[in-house]
């Protein structure tokens, strides 16, 4: 792999590293007790429900940005900084 791949490769890893340590003490403390002792059945359905919808949002939102920054550039060809200035700032909002 090229260097640029390998450092991706290690920014991914890291940050799901930092994910999983995060995730996992919100549930413990959350919870209690030992993950290992709990029956995750139960609950996998809905996490897996939930990750479906929460793939769906992405996908919207990520459509809705894409049509705004289209917009934006429209509107900056026009000289309408105003205008691509705020739909601009409607992309941040989404993406946070």
């Amino acid at each position: 792999m090229s260097p640029a791949q390998e450092q991706h490769l290690t920014h991914i890893k890291l940050t799901t590293a930092s994910n999983l340590d995060k995730k996992y003490r919100k549930g413990q403390a959350e919870h209690g007790g030992n993950l290992w002792d709990r029956n995750p059945f139960p609950e996998l359905a809905e996490e897996i429900t939930d990750l479906i919808t929460y793939a769906h949002e992405v996908e919207s939102r990520r459509n809705d940005v894409s049509v705004l920054i289209k917009q934006a550039i429209s509107s900056l060809s026009e000289r309408n900084i105003e205008h691509a200035t705020n739909l601009l700032e409607q992309a941040y909002k989404l993406l946070n």
